[in-house]
């Protein structure tokens, strides 16, 4: 494996739905990108989400810098969360 493609640790999320939507954004920009540990959180119960057990977004090592961008680009301009409208 080239270093190019080693696999690193770009973000560990605060949660699956934040991760998702990371990964989602990489994928969308052609990068290629995978979420580990998904299920951690679900797997040990009530734990806190922590540095061991939160979601990691991983990219090729090649792909680190532009990652990277996307991501400061995503944490500085979170999607808007709605409201369920009141019947």
């Amino acid at each position: 494996m080239s270093d190019a493609e080693t696999p690193v640790v770009l973000y560990r999320a605060k949660d699956l739905i934040e991760a998702e939507t990371i990964h989602a954004a990489l994928v969308d920009a052609g990068l290629t990108a995978r979420v580990e540990g998904e299920y951690l959180g679900t797997a040990l119960g009530d734990i806190p989400l922590g540095a061991t057990t939160a979601p990691r977004i991983v990219v090729r090592h090649g792909d680190l810098a532009a990652a990277k961008e996307i991501l400061h680009e995503f944490l500085s301009h979170p999607p808007v969360e709605f409201e369920e409208p009141e019947s």
